[in-house]
């Protein structure tokens, strides 16, 4: 099959099924091009660390990857210290509560 043949039953479809088609190739693309920004972004130049036998140099794709890691690592730390200050607050209020109810 050649690929004027692939675009002729490409035509022959339904034009729903060919703007599905024109949205997931598209989406893919601008999928591939967003992962190879974020390994160009983040690759470190101005690392001078010796390799040693048992470090290994570590390319793009992971140093993206450790960044991504590095911001979860970071938003679940935040959320857990908000949530910690909610609790406290929480608790705070009720004790608050339960003394102006003691009070004659």
């Amino acid at each position: 099959m050649s690929f004027l043949d692939w675009l002729d039953k490409l035509r022959e479809l339904p034009e729903v099924n060919r703007r599905r088609i024109v949205v997931g190739t598209t989406f893919a693309l601008t999928f591939t091009i967003f992962i190879f920004w974020l390994s160009v972004r983040f690759y470190d130049l101005g690392s001078k660390a010796v390799i040693g036998v048992e470090q290994k140099e570590s390319g793009p794709i992971i140093q993206a990857g450790q960044a991504i890691g590095d911001f979860i690592e970071s938003v679940k730390t935040n959320t857990a210290s908000i949530n910690s200050m909610l609790s406290a607050e929480a608790s705070t209020t009720e004790l608050f509560i339960e003394a102006e109810e003691l009070q004659p």
